[in-house]
């Protein structure tokens, strides 16, 4: 089952605009699980790449405008002909659009560097220009598509930034306890022994006073003993 939900989301994250909380929402699982997917299969640096691609594909068509151009030029007894006009107009106007799309995200992606490095140096400030910044990216992002299209879901609005910083402090709070070890469990106290309970000694009693018989009696057996 997650591995079908990750399918999804993957699909949605790279094919559609939605945010990662209604991408959370589509599949069935937590923004925070959407989160970790993004961060730990780096679909981020992915994104990243492929709007690079704009860029190599408008050198490329450079390349071949000026091929056609030159081959063009090189004959000296044939026109130009309808198919290399239409060709070479093709190719200006994607140039055109592709060189307007790599302008619009250089422009985002240094709001998005301003905005991280604002946020460290006085969050206060940042936290005040991240709507104006969406706004911006949002209205700039909207005039640049054609007519019936509808804008984008804007993935980087502060509702979301404000979730992603939610999710990852949770995530790493969860790996740090992941990583530390168990406590040992404190083995309960020994009972103290009863003391047991010591009879009193008992005194003999006391001698009898001897009478004056007695220690007459006791006289001579010693005089005997001594002769």
């Amino acid at each position: 089952m997650k591995t079908e939900q990750l399918k999804q989301a993957e699909n949605l994250y790279f094919h559609t605009n939605l945010t990662k909380t209604e991408i959370a929402d589509a599949v069935g699982v937590s923004r925070r699980t959407l989160h970790y997917w993004v961060s730990h299969n780096h679909w981020d640096t992915i994104r990243q790449a492929a709007q690079a691609m704009p860029t190599i594909i408008t050198g490329n068509c450079y390349i071949i405008l000026s091929q056609l151009q030159n081959s063009i030029l090189a004959r000296t007894d044939e026109p130009i002909t309808t198919q290399e006009v239409n060709a070479m107009a093709k190719l200006v106007n994607t140039i055109t659009k592709l060189n307007a799309k790599v302008a619009l995200c250089e422009n985002l992606e240094a709001l998005t560097n301003f905005l991280d490095f604002t946020h460290h140096a006085d969050p206060t400030l940042a936290t005040r220009l991240q709507p104006i910044v969406a706004a911006y990216a949002g209205h700039t992002a909207a005039a640049q598509q054609p007519t019936g299209v509808p804008p984008p879901s804007p993935r980087e609005s502060p509702e979301e930034l404000r979730l992603d910083q939610e999710d990852l402090a949770a995530l790493a709070a969860e790996q740090k306890a992941a990583t530390q070890p168990a406590a040992t469990p404190t083995p309960p106290a020994k009972p103290t022994p009863a003391t047991p309970h010591t009879k009193p000694r008992t005194m003999p009693p006391p001698a009898p006073h001897l009478n004056r018989a007695a220690r007459r009696a006791m006289a001579r057996n010693s005089a005997n003993k001594n002769t």
